[in-house]
């Protein structure tokens, strides 16, 4: 069968669909409506209540559909691959029966192709589709992250031998670069050669492609360049554990809402080592996702929920190369994804874009040539420029009583500014998982907590990323590790730049005060919900109250003090109008300009 003939047979087979449903009009809560979602690996029948996904016949470097075998084969690996995560819309692998010209599902006598059944979902719930009509909310990605986490806590780690074998991520990343380099240059062939070729594509100026291709080459010198010194780190992190199978294609077309729940689904099931992979490159793709679609404070708040729950902060060193690499595979399926469209002759029925993985994306109709599209520019911007946050980098401390709201602050700042998140509450929890609250708060605990966060901040300051730390603060012994973290960071950037350190200070300091009724009536709420990682209690805090009377000097470096008893609108235009707006963080942001991450 050819993709042309696959594409009449999907036609048919969906007519015999929807005779069967204008049939029985009670079996679905859908009108008898039939559509065909088309992609180049597959095609997607919605039916009623359900989905029927048949892949076309192709064979690329990459998958082979070539035969039926094969194709049932492939089925029955999406269907397991997938249950793993979205059980709910996974059904069952169902054989094609009858003949091409006349097909049916699941009838009698030989399968002359196989089908995926799966639910079908709400339209308008895919993530992508939340965050272009603005509706992508906190709590959204919040519980994305920890659906990510706990998947990837449940994977087992992959041996090293496995690994050895398998395709570096740096020779994905380089021959899509070669991809998108080759798909520039045949763009800018002079008018009568193009033409021959391909009468609808439009022409692309030579300095607009020479653009193109010097930042493909810097990109290629750049991704070149981080591969090689995180060596060590990769593998070290092979030796962790933390390359385990995971999902593969965790943009925000993959990811639904069902039952008011994020639902991660098509996973990659035709390559194995696409799914093989670190657990940071996996987050990596959905970070640079929600930054692509102009969420950044969601992808910020997405990126520390799942720190929260996993605690890798080492990882986070590569964070930027896959962020890079990620987007770089994006921009060039928005390429290929043109080009597949001009190829393809108006559809007879109804046809939409797919959220098949991992080459897809979407043109602009209405732009002079793909790279000005809405679809390519974005992910361009994002592999010339990983977002890493204020630049420089810079260090909050942000202090104060149980109930005083310091980690509200925190998590707001995180957002804003771009920056990692260190709680002090849940650092405690994953050092101390396995002892009582008496030992996990003594003084020796206490001082390890704060040791281990100082040691998460240098590394993470270290490879250019604003830190948060979100913790009491009642030891001035704990705030001074801190500020010689700084210190230190100052006196290395002088030794390397031959200059005096930097005048305007790396670290500031936030303290957050608000009235003892306000703060008790927090902890009872929290207590009352039980979702927060802090065991304080009033006594805790009264205990705490003691404590800062008994210490005139306590928080006496404090850069700023908030007064933190109002609403969470009130605070944020606080925080706005007395950390954020200052100079130091003025237009930091989005620079223009290649990074070398």
């Amino acid at each position: 069968m050819t993709p042309t003939e696959h594409d009449r047979f999907v036609e048919k087979l969906a007519s015999h669909l929807k005779e069967s449903l204008v049939a029985d009009t009670t079996a679905s809560t859908y009108e008898p409506v039939v559509s065909i979602i088309r992609t180049h690996i597959s095609s997607v029948i919605l039916a009623g209540n359900n989905a029927y996904k048949v892949k076309r016949p192709i064979k690329f470097p990459f998958l082979d559909f070539s035969s039926v075998d094969k194709r049932h084969a492939q089925c029955l690996r999406e269907l397991n691959v997938n249950r793993r995560t979205a059980p709910e819309i996974y059904k069952n692998v169902i054989p094609i029966t009858g003949s091409v010209e006349h097909p049916e599902l699941n009838g009698v006598g030989a399968s002359i192709d196989w089908a995926v059944k799966m639910r079908r979902f709400e339209a308008g719930m895919l993530f992508s589709e939340l965050a272009h009509k603005h509706a992508l909310t906190l709590e959204h990605v919040s519980d994305l992250a920890q659906c990510i986490a706990r998947f990837h806590l449940q994977q087992m780690p992959i041996e090293a031998d496995y690994i050895a074998g398998q395709k570096p991520t740096q020779r994905w990343l380089l021959e899509s670069l070669d991809e998108i380099e080759q798909f520039v240059k045949q763009q800018s062939l002079p008018p009568q050669v193009q033409a021959s070729k391909r009468q609808d594509h439009h022409e692309v100026t030579v300095d607009q492609s020479k653009t193109l291709i010097s930042q493909i080459d810097q990109l290629r010198t750049l991704a070149s360049a981080s591969w090689r010194s995180s060596e060590a780190l990769r593998t070290q992190r092979i030796k962790d554990g933390w390359i385990r199978e995971c999902h593969g294609d965790l943009h925000l077309k993959n990811i639904t809402l069902i039952d008011d729940r994020a639902v991660m689904f098509d996973a990659i099931e035709f390559d194995d080592e696409l799914r093989m992979i670190d657990v940071i490159n996996e987050v990596a793709f959905t970070f640079m996702d929600l930054h692509a679609h102009g969420l950044p404070e969601l992808a910020w708040q997405f990126l520390n929920e799942y720190q929260q729950q996993v605690g890798d902060y080492t990882g986070l060193k590569l964070l930027s190369y896959f962020t890079r690499y990620r987007a770089i595979i994006r921009a060039k399926v928005t390429l290929l994804s043109a080009e597949r469209q001009s190829d393809q002759p108006q559809e007879p029925i109804d046809s939409n874009d797919s959220h098949d993985s991992p080459y897809q994306g979407h043109s602009d109709p209405h732009s002079s040539h793909p790279w000005e599209s809405d679809g390519f520019k974005p992910y361009w911007s994002l592999a010339l420029n990983p977002p890493m946050g204020l630049s420089p980098p810079h260090l909050f401390l942000v202090a104060g009583l149980s109930g005083s709201g310091k980690s509200t602050v925190a998590s707001i700042l995180s957002r804003k500014a771009g920056a990692v998140w260190l709680r002090a509450d849940s650092e405690r929890k994953r050092l101390f998982a396995d002892v009582g609250t008496e030992v996990r708060y003594s003084a020796e605990a206490s001082d390890q907590t704060y040791e281990h966060l100082a040691h998460h901040a240098r590394t993470l300051l270290g490879a250019g990323f604003n830190v948060v730390v979100d913790a009491t603060f009642l030891n001035e012994r704990h705030v001074n590790l801190f500020e010689q973290i700084c210190n230190e960071r100052k006196n290395l950037d002088a030794g390397k730049a031959g200059i005096e350190p930097h005048p305007a200070p790396d670290m500031i300091f936030i303290v957050c005060e608000a009235d003892p009724d306000v703060m008790a009536k927090r902890i009872r709420h929290r207590q009352t919900e039980g979702k927060d990682p802090s065991e304080a209690t009033e006594s805790v805090l009264f205990n705490q109250i003691k404590a800062t009377k008994e210490s005139a000097s306590l928080w006496s470096k404090a850069t700023i003090r908030l007064q933190n008893d109002g609403t969470l609108k009130e605070l944020e235009h606080t925080l706005d109008e007395s950390v954020l707006s200052s100079e130091r963080f003025s237009g930091n942001q989005n620079k223009p300009t290649l990074q070398q991450r």
